[in-house]
Formats: C-alpha cells, sequence, structure tokens
C-alpha cells in the first residue's frame, strides 16, 4: 500500500451507499477492484440491509484492507448512509459511486492526474447502459467546460458523482439528510457556492 501522503498517488476515498441490492453492489465493488490506481479506500454504507450485505461485506473486509464496512442499525435514507463513509473517509480525495453504476477501469487515475485546486471538484461524463438495448453516451450539451454555482440553479452539470479533496466535502457538511430527492444536485451546488467554480471532462468514466 501506498502512503496516503504520497504526493504523486494520494489515497483517494470512495463512498457506496446501498440496500438490500447485494448483486448490484458487487458488480459496482468489481469495479473499484479493477482500477488502475490502486491507493484507494472503499467505504460500504449499509442503510440496515437484511439480503446478506453485511456478511459479504465483512469478508470482503477481510480479503482486503482497503475495504471498510459501516451499518446504520436502521434505515435512514442514503443521505445518512452517505456520511457514514465521508465523516470516515481517511483519503485526500473522495469519490462516490452509487450500487447500481460502474466505474471504468481509468476513473480515479484519471482524475487524480487532473485534479487542480482551483476548482471546487472535478466530474466526467457518463454513459447509461440499458439491458439489451444500446449503451447511450452523455456529455455537455455544448463545449462549456468550466461551470460555476449560477449554472447549478438551472440544471445539475456536475451529473451524479463528482471528484473533489475531502476536506471539501466534509467542510459543507456531507449531503442534506433533510433533502428528499436531488440530493446529489444540492450537494455539488453547495460545494461550488463555497469553494468556486468546477470543471466537468468530456470523457465517460461512470456507468
Amino acid at each position: 500500500m501506498q502512503d496516503n501522503d504520497n504526493v504523486d498517488a494520494p489515497k483517494v476515498s470512495i463512498y457506496v451507499s446501498t440496500f438490500n441490492r447485494i448483486d448490484r453492489l458487487k458488480r459496482a465493488i468489481d469495479s473499484v477492484l479493477r482500477q488502475d490506481y490502486t491507493n484507494w479506500e472503499l467505504l460500504i454504507c449499509d442503510d440496515a440491509s437484511s439480503d446478506g450485505t453485511e456478511g459479504y461485506c465483512l469478508e470482503l473486509e477481510k480479503q482486503d484492507s482497503r475495504i471498510r464496512y459501516f451499518r446504520n442499525p436502521t434505515n435512514l435514507g442514503a443521505c445518512a448512509a452517505r456520511n457514514l463513509g465521508i465523516f470516515n473517509a481517511q483519503g485526500m480525495f473522495i469519490t462516490g459511486l452509487d450500487d447500481d453504476d460502474e466505474f471504468t477501469s481509468e476513473r480515479l487515475s484519471f482524475f487524480v492526474k487532473n485534479w487542480r485546486e482551483n476548482f471546487s471538484f472535478i466530474c466526467c461524463n457518463f454513459i447509461n447502459k440499458y439491458t439489451n438495448t444500446e449503451s447511450i453516451y452523455y456529455k455537455n450539451r455544448d463545449e462549456k467546460r468550466v461551470f460555476s454555482y449560477k449554472d447549478l440553479l438551472f440544471e445539475n452539470e456536475a451529473s451524479n458523482q463528482v471528484f473533489t479533496l475531502t476536506s471539501r466535502l466534509q467542510g459543507i457538511g456531507g449531503f442534506n439528510k433533510d433533502v428528499k430527492r436531488l440530493q446529489d444536485w444540492d450537494t455539488w451546488l453547495r460545494l461550488a457556492f463555497k469553494y468556486g467554480s468546477f470543471k466537468r471532462f468530456n470523457k465517460p468514466t461512470y456507468i
């Protein structure tokens, strides 16, 4: 394992919240294990699943020291589950993964390579994959790459997951548990409002 303070390869924390979707969760975790960047920690945040998720994740912890498992005693919702990971994160950087999604193998290395302190966060385009249909690549509607919080007032230009300093996501209090829908949009808006503009790359690294 590389040290968290390694300038060339700082640790990246990945939080994934889940609730009774073990088969999809396994696919998401596999995409983390396939990353070409190895200095990461995966924080699995279980919102009181009853489908065997706990046993599966406890076994994963034994097999890979980079994997850490957290569990809410009762179902508290996605925001509370994500915050379990965010406020236990030990990496310099942090990003999220939904339990029904996947990373492309170069996602973390791309973000670390392209990180700049002057942006509040960076993000990428994504691919929507449907069963028995062709995948659809979503990209920016125009050539604009850098956005401000004002752009987020009208549309979620940041997509559903971003990459930023852990201290910044903690600095805005993580996800707001009182927001019942579009919680990611709300979070990115608060990040951009507090820390400045963000950059979106026309490269799909999320499925």
